[in-house]
């Protein structure tokens, strides 16, 4: 057992040894409690070998799935999956795994899903071929039979809603918009992030994807997405002045495109061409749910006299959002 690679420089390998000495003789004398596992479900035997080949979501940037083999072998439970990399000086990636472990998939499952297969690091060839990958390392793939149902979608959609947290930052829950679902894999966008991140990959039953309402129920900060904002070209209304006529021109000479008095209407219609008083805006005013306050405070003091269709139009449409 090796100690993280962020922090051996802290301790010299004699430390480390001591340190290991000291956590093993504390968890034997101190043991949990066997009701802290009562709920868990005994884990299957495993078939991997070492060297077998699979495919495994890059665990340290889940946007990716790679070619991966089988590096150790610990028991019949656990076994280290690492992720290829064919560079002189390979960063290695490795994960802790089981036989229902979540994101290792058999080779060709990217192809079969029509999903796109991240090549090795160090890898010549320009499109990635597994049977010639597999001729080059000598390596056998690991049989179906390995690996746990892989076309187990629990019921998730495209464009579905939830809440998932932030592989950049695992302290983050964001809101999530599932993009695509191939087999038990959901690619999700996460909305609200400060700096734009590509859609990562989430087995269905991963314990880092929520309900909509979790984070509110437990009282969970949850990173709410970026209001749009929508930029409308602003319309004010503009009526033209009722037309004053000198007091000598008869009333029968009134041309007809004027505004005529209004007339009783007895059908409960209003006539286009009746004419509106000066209407004066209250910019203070209860506006209401249906009224956007901020057009009202846009408006000017009063609009009108006019036609009542064209300053009851332009108002309406002003002020409704």
């Amino acid at each position: 057992m090796d100690p993280p690679a962020d922090i051996y420089s802290l301790k010299t390998i004699s430390e480390w040894k001591c340190a290991l000495e000291k956590s093993l003789n504390d968890a034997a004398n101190f043991p949990l409690p066997m009701e802290v596992f009562k709920d868990h479900a005994d884990l299957r035997s495993h078939f991997f070998t070492v060297g077998m080949k699979l495919e495994a979501v890059n665990m340290r940037e889940p946007f990716h799935i790679c070619p991966a083999s089988v590096t150790k072998v610990f028991n019949n439970h656990y076994l280290q999956v690492t992720i290829d990399d064919l560079r002189p000086e390979a960063s290695k990636i490795s994960m802790l795994c089981h036989a229902d472990s979540l994101g290792i998939l058999p080779i060709q499952w990217c192809l079969k899903n029509g999903v796109n297969l991240t090549p090795p690091k160090g890898y010549s060839g320009q499109d990635f071929d597994w049977a010639d990958y597999q001729k080059q390392c000598g390596a056998e793939a690991a049989p179906h039979l390995c690996f746990r149902n892989t076309s187990f979608s629990r019921g998730f959609t495209k464009n579905m809603k939830l809440e998932a947290v932030n592989p950049r930052n695992p302290a983050e829950i964001c809101v999530a918009s599932i993009t695509s679902v191939k087999g038990r894999l959901m690619w999700l966008h996460l909305e609200g992030l400060q700096m734009p991140s590509p859609e990562y990959i989430v087995d269905v039953e991963s314990m880092d994807i929520f309900p909509v309402g979790w984070c509110e129920a437990n009282a969970y900060n949850l990173t709410s997405p970026h209001k749009a904002v929508l930029r409308r070209k602003r319309r004010i209304a503009v009526v033209q002045p009722e037309k004053k006529l000198p007091s000598s021109v008869p009333v029968e000479k009134i041309p007809h495109d004027l505004c005529p008095v209004p007339q009783p209407d007895t059908t409960g219609t209003i006539n286009g061409r009746y004419c509106c008083p000066q209407l004066y805006i209250n910019h203070r005013c209860f506006s209401g749910p249906y009224l956007n306050k901020g057009r009202i405070a846009e408006l000017p003091q009063s609009v009108g006299p006019g036609k009542c269709v064209l300053v009851l139009k332009e108002v309406q449409r002003e002020d409704i959002q």
